[in-house]
């Protein structure tokens, strides 16, 4: 099976959830804008933070993989001002967008059959837009893409492998060579 982004695929899902975004969700390597690249605005960004592993080398399990990424939705940056006051950005219905988010989120599951964790939410202004920034984490087991079915099991050669293992237990002498009784037990549990 082939994993995608999961960028690429929340953003798929922001898409459905905001539909008058008008296809302005997208996922990007850094969400910086200057005055080179001003957006149509509105507009949602994805984009990854840092991802880090768990995994110890001492065995051939996978390592255990976390994507921390934020979505930054870009608004207009309309700025009001009391009379004979100094201006300020206009407020942003964050609570709305959050709970659209959240209330669609039990329902999303990543190619990797794992679902996100939402993190936080902060705010911020620049003279291009009033940002909203949501931060969540995707943690999942890694495996690699061509050797795995779609649950992530190995196989090889296109089969599942199968892992079992035995445990056989020496042979362990009760007493000596004379007790009967004992070459019996040692009968009954060494092969």
């Amino acid at each position: 099976m082939k994993f995608t982004s999961i960028l690429l695929e929340f953003a798929s899902a922001l898409k459905i959830w905001f539909p008058k975004m008008e296809n302005r969700v997208v996922a990007v390597l850094d969400s910086d804008i200057t005055g080179d690249n001003v957006p149509t605005l509105p507009l949602a960004m994805l984009a990854l933070i840092r991802e880090t592993a768990e995994h110890n080398p001492q065995t051939n399990a996978s390592p255990k993989i976390t994507e921390d990424f934020i979505v930054e939705f870009w608004m207009e940056p309309t700025k009001y001002q009391i009379e004979g006051g100094a201006p300020f950005w206009a407020f942003y219905d964050y609570d709305s967008i959050r709970n659209m988010i959240l209330s669609n989120l039990p329902n999303f599951v990543s190619s990797r059959q794992q679902r996100l964790k939402y993190v936080s939410l902060e705010t911020d202004s620049t003279q291009f837009a009033a940002v909203l920034t949501f931060r969540f984490t995707h943690t999942y087991e890694w495996c690699p893409d061509d050797e795995m079915e779609d649950d992530c099991s190995p196989t090889l050669d296109g089969k599942p492998l199968v892992i079992t293992s035995c445990l056989q237990v020496p042979p362990q002498p009760y007493c000596d060579d004379e007790c009967a009784e004992c070459k019996e037990k040692e009968k009954e549990t060494c092969p």
